[in-house]
């Protein structure tokens, strides 16, 4: 919470992530050109009834990580105790995407939540039995299915570790897991006819996403993700080494042994949450030669922190968790030090690093929107472009027109093409492959912040074609 609350103070613009979940909130569909619907559908919803609100986005991600922290200590609290999970969770808010991410909404960020979640009703279910609570289990698979598809590699690491500590010996839970299948295929189904009816578009961007590997870039690719996942969990890492070395050095307090952190069940559910899904991205890289995207890892390591404490718990357990609190509270505003301080850092004005966030997005939209309403009295209903640049006009101008991304209606099915001519819109490009041939813009915006290769400084141009039937509103000044 704190975190999205300090970006939202100092951002000026958001990451295209949330921006695209803006631009798709315009329309209610059961699956979206790119992902599964959930993330947008619950972004929709809080529009459709408060109002669209650009801090909307940072909310839904604090939600989303507040109720992934609370399935994760209820998690760990099953399997290693109280203590042990208390310091697991302020362990987990140092993550990068807890910390700096945190302002990110997207699938990835409901994915956490969903998982966390099937994980806690499965393990509430295979100890009680109870098919009630294997329905239960199954809905929040099936919302894990429709936040992003890679939940199927961690929901299959939880079966393994159901099967492993035992459940599965006992009918009654097999006639659960069954329902809870049934439960999950049903609450996916009608995101499957929308697969079914949109030719798999979200299957056939993940597959153009993902690119072939010769051997070596195997290798190297793996390497290379696994030594970024530990850079997002370093400072986790350097909190979790001062805090034990420190009380170590200071107290000289014994080492606490405790036998039952290596029972078979404990030791089944840590493979099956952080072992199983780890092994199944390496052989993807290395058998399949698939790419591995670096944010695949916030998900496959979202329980790593659970594995921390198993392995040090008989360091972590005669220490105090305020010990934890203090230095996780300590590095946390020395992050938020470094993040503030990046805005003003020569390496965030090249191409070669992430400047979403500090776009002049209001100044942007405040121009193109002032414009429109120079040439015309008719409100503002589409901003045709690509999904930041003209999602920050859409979601920055206040009055939230609809955006076609790059012009291509199957991106937007819920805009018509009749629509478009018949309101007009305002076109935003910044790269000069963008441009329609033979339009001359009407608005031109000089990132000077930001610049290209040639070390000529970014613009972004905004071209209005007016509504070709006159409005009301015009109708009634006249």
């Amino acid at each position: 919470m704190l975190w999205t609350v300090f970006t939202a103070w100092v951002n000026t613009a958001q990451f295209t992530d949330n921006i695209e979940q803006y631009n798709w909130a315009h329309g209610l569909e059961w699956g979206y050109w790119k992902h599964p619907p959930l993330p947008t559908l619950l972004l929709a919803g809080v529009i459709a009834v408060f109002g669209n609100w650009v801090y909307w986005t940072y909310c839904l991600s604090a939600l989303c990580f507040m109720g992934t922290a609370v399935f994760t200590w209820k998690i760990a609290s099953k399997l290693l105790g109280e203590h042990a999970a208390a310091v697991a969770v302020i362990l987990l808010s140092l993550h990068l995407g807890f910390s700096w991410r945190a302002q990110i909404y997207n699938h990835n960020t409901v994915l956490l939540l969903m998982v966390a979640a099937s994980v806690w009703r499965v393990m509430l279910a295979a100890e009680t039995k109870s098919r009630i609570r294997w329905g239960v289990a199954g809905c929040c698979v099936g919302l894990a299915l429709l936040a992003k598809y890679q939940a199927i590699v961690p929901l299959l690491g939880v079966l393994f570790a159901v099967q492993r500590s035992g459940a599965f010996k006992d009918k009654e839970n097999l006639h659960g897991l069954i329902f809870a299948l049934c439960a999950a295929c049903l609450i996916f189904l009608p995101h499957f006819f929308w697969l079914w009816e949109n030719d798999f578009s979200t299957y056939y961007y993940a597959k153009q996403s993902a690119q072939n590997l010769d051997a070596i870039a195997r290798v190297k690719k793996a390497f290379l993700f696994f030594l970024f996942q530990c850079r997002t969990y370093l400072a986790t890492l350097i909190t979790l080494a001062l805090t034990i070395g420190y009380v170590r050095f200071n107290n000289k307090r014994a080492i606490v042994k405790d036998a039952e952190s290596n029972s078979p069940y404990i030791t089944a559910w840590m493979w099956g949450l952080i072992g199983g899904p780890a092994i199944f991205l390496t052989l993807m890289v290395l058998l399949g030669g698939i790419k591995l995207e670096s944010h695949w890892g916030l998900q496959t390591f979202q329980f790593a922190c659970l594995w921390l404490v198993w392995r040090f718990k008989a360091w972590i357990a005669p220490i105090s968790t305020n010990y934890f609190l203090i230095a996780a509270l300590l590095v946390h505003v020395i992050n938020m030090g470094l993040y503030y301080s990046s805005y003003n850092a020569k390496l965030s004005q090249t191409t070669q690093r992430r400047v979403d966030r500090i776009f002049p997005a209001q100044a942007l939209a405040n121009q193109a929107a002032l414009d429109w309403q120079k040439a015309t009295d008719c409100p503002l209903k589409f901003v045709i472009g690509s999904p930041f640049e003209a999602g920050l006009v859409s979601l920055y101008s206040g009055s939230f027109p609809a955006v076609l991304e790059e012009g291509n209606f199957k991106k937007s099915p819920w805009i018509k093409p009749s629509e478009i001519v018949r309101y007009g819109y305002i076109q935003v490009w910044s790269k000069a492959e963008d441009a329609v041939e033979g339009i001359i813009p009407d608005g031109v915006m000089v990132m000077p912040w930001r610049k290209h290769k040639d070390n000529d400084a970014q613009k972004v141009y905004w071209h209005i074609t007016l509504p070709q039937q006159p409005c009301v509103n015009a109708v009634l000044i006249q």
